[in-house]
């Protein structure tokens, strides 16, 4: 029996959908009540001062919306670059999010090489989604290879893969999404140098969370590579802001790819405002995301069987485990309102299947958390563990 629906016919346009794009989208679970606590996110939920909320109300109240924003992001690119730390605003362009600009990359730096049909792009197999998207969406060819092969980078498996597909572009995260490692700067420099023919790019959205220090402004003297910063894992990413910082002949071809009005007035005005005035309080919030996130994986600790899972608490604002049965343990959480994030591979023995991501939140989500992990252990194991702060 057909279903009925209110369109005849399918769209006769689907024929000209990129091969790939529809099963390039992530999956994410669904939760089964309202006031369902989601760490699946990576999002930074830090509780905003009522300083900082009369500020941005004060500017946005200033905010013309007839006209057309400033296109350049002028102001906005002085404050980036003061708070992340690049000597030059030429240096940096301005995205909404850094997803956009891991877009405009590969608008702008896909021609194929001698001897190939189609731009490439690497990425490691455990990476964040949105490379693999955008790479698909510009028509670009993705290869993957193994970068962690026991959750901790490996440059030499980076630089094997960069000889045998020789891409256009490669993306990196530091700390990555979803392991939480991190490459060692100097190391990644070396190889970066050795290999000019390559475009290198750097995620360092989680950065400020990490031990390391960042490249943001050491990269604006390569001419081949670029770091991405974002506001997002500051609690803001509702605004979507993202940034990337280069030598500024690269930042030029960036701009060539953007759109006339890359980011909206409101943004600009309370990202400028923001980063200005409340750095010192962003700062703190991280510091703060970082101790919970070192409390959280302790208590973890208590809650688990160690024979059967692993707590990897990695240098961003989330913690990963590595189980046995995901699937179970997704399960269970889920059951009890608690979402995490939950991978797929093709590969069944892939490493992904048995990984489970979980966001560092509030105080009061990560007990709903600790809860949830408890009563799990104690069904399955017949003895309940009582996580202690």
């Amino acid at each position: 029996m057909s279903v009925q629906t209110p369109f005849p016919r399918p769209a006769s346009a689907l024929a000209l959908v990129r091969e790939g794009l529809m099963t390039a989208a992530p999956r994410f679970a669904q939760a089964k009540t309202q006031d369902a606590v989601r760490l699946d996110r990576n999002e930074a939920l830090f509780p905003m001062s009522e300083e900082m909320k009369k500020r941005i109300g004060e500017v946005t109240m200033d905010v013309a919306l007839a006209g057309y924003p400033d296109g350049s992001c002028a102001a906005l690119r002085e404050a980036a670059a003061l708070h992340f730390g690049v000597r030059r605003s030429d240096a940096m362009s301005v995205g909404n999010g850094a997803d956009d600009l891991v877009g405009r990359l590969c608008a702008a730096f896909g021609r194929p090489r001698q001897g190939q049909t189609v731009g490439r792009v690497l990425v490691p197999e455990m990476s964040f989604e949105a490379y693999r998207m955008a790479a698909t969406a510009h028509g670009l060819e993705t290869h993957t290879f193994d970068f962690e092969p026991n959750l901790e980078p490996d440059l030499v498996a980076l630089e094997a893969a960069l000889k045998a597909v020789r891409p256009n572009l490669v993306f990196l995260a530091t700390p990555n999404n979803p392991t939480g490692s991190v490459v060692d700067p100097d190391a990644m420099k070396a190889v970066m140098v050795r290999h000019p023919e390559v475009l290198f790019v750097l995620d360092e959205a989680y950065i400020e969370y990490a031990s390391v220090r960042s490249l943001a402004n050491e990269v604006v003297d390569l001419g081949n590579a670029v770091c991405l910063s974002s506001l997002s894992k500051l609690g803001l990413a509702g605004l979507r802001l993202g940034f990337v910082s280069a030598h500024p002949d690269l930042i030029r071809v960036m701009d060539a790819a953007r759109m006339p009005f890359p980011v909206n007035a409101l943004s600009q005005a309370v990202g400028t405002m923001l980063l200005t005035e409340f750095g010192d309080e962003l700062r703190a919030s991280v510091e703060a995301a970082v101790a919970e996130r070192g409390r959280v994986n302790a208590a973890v600790q208590l809650c688990i069987d160690k024979t059967s899972v692993t707590v990897v608490e990695g240098e961003g604002n989330f913690l990963s485990l590595l189980t046995k049965d995901a699937r179970a343990l997704h399960a269970g959480l889920l059951e009890q309102g608690v979402v995490v994030r939950q991978f797929f591979h093709e590969d069944s023995d892939h490493v992904l299947n048995r990984l489970l991501r979980i966001s560092v939140g509030s105080v009061e989500q990560n007990e709903r958390l600790l809860s949830a992990m408890a009563k799990s252990h104690s069904s399955t194991s017949g003895h309940k563990k009582t996580p202690t702060n």
